[in-house]
């Protein structure tokens, strides 16, 4: 602004002028007000108009002239969540019927997001699913909202409005469920083979005692048949399994095979 009033002053469009501006704003966080003058010259000057008394003369009343005229914003407070030692996400209280529903609706964000890291920090807060799955991500039963939990740039006022007060009423603090460990399935034992019915056990034990009387020694020594009428029967012997190995003849090639020894025969003399 100094510069410009410098360059009309200094110009060709008016020649040499001497210029004096006043100014006053209100500043828009905070609503206060900024006054002050600026000096234009032109190259022939470098003094200023009204000297050292130019701000009680001149600025005080022009300072009371713009507070009276420039109307006061409405400045918006600076409301935050916040977190305690327990982790416990908490609104700030406020007149829900005077603040903005940009308001509200970034407290929500704030809200719903802390919320999100104190539980799982390791990721981002997927609102599709939890709008979709609520039961994956908080219990139901304990925090029956209103409306549905959802990115607060998707609520209409009347739904940010029933979501902060329900928020603003609980007794007990909202928290998400914390995301739980993976478990490797746990070894599934291999099924026992089934046990045999009553039927299977007789015939089990019967063809068992079979096998063991048609091997026994006879008096010969030789294998007979304990049941005959030439010997005495033997005593049964229970046995779950009996195998009797048989020797196997082995297969010679053909180009291995000895050939048979033919002895000569002596004819006898006729006397």
């Amino acid at each position: 602004m100094h510069k410009a009033l410098r360059s009309i002053c200094q110009g060709s469009v008016v020649g040499d002028a001497e210029m004096l501006l006043f100014y006053a704003f209100r500043g828009p966080d905070t609503g206060d007000l900024q006054a002050g003058t600026i000096h234009g010259h032109s190259k022939h000057n470098n003094v200023n108009f009204g000297g050292e008394e130019l701000g009680k003369k001149y600025g005080e009343p022009w300072s009371e002239f713009a507070e009276e005229v420039i109307p006061r914003p409405d400045v918006e407070p600076a409301l935050t969540v916040s977190v305690n030692a327990d982790g416990a996400v908490t609104l700030p209280i406020l007149d829900i019927e005077t603040v903005s529903l940009q308001i509200l609706c970034r407290l929500l964000r704030q809200f719903f997001e802390q919320s999100w890291r104190v539980a799982r920090p390791e990721a981002g807060i997927p609102w599709d699913r939890i709008t979709s799955e609520p039961a994956k991500f908080y219990d139901i039963n304990k925090f029956a909202f209103p409306v549905a939990v959802k990115e607060s740039a998707l609520l209409t006022t009347a739904e940010a409005l029933m979501m902060f007060e329900f928020l603003a009423s609980m007794t007990n603090a909202f928290a998400f469920s914390p995301r739980l460990p993976t478990k490797e399935p746990a070894a599934q034992p291999s099924p026992s083979p089934p046990k045999p019915t009553a039927g299977q056990e007789d015939t089990a034990i019967t063809t068992s005692k079979a096998v063991v009387n048609a091997t026994q020694p006879g008096p010969d020594g030789k294998g007979a048949a304990t049941g005959s009428s030439d010997s005495p029967p033997q005593p049964d012997i229970e046995r779950p399994d009996l195998t009797i190995p048989v020797p196997k003849t082995p297969v010679l090639p053909p180009d291995q095979v000895p050939e048979p020894v033919i002895k000569p025969t002596r004819r006898k003399r006729k006397r």
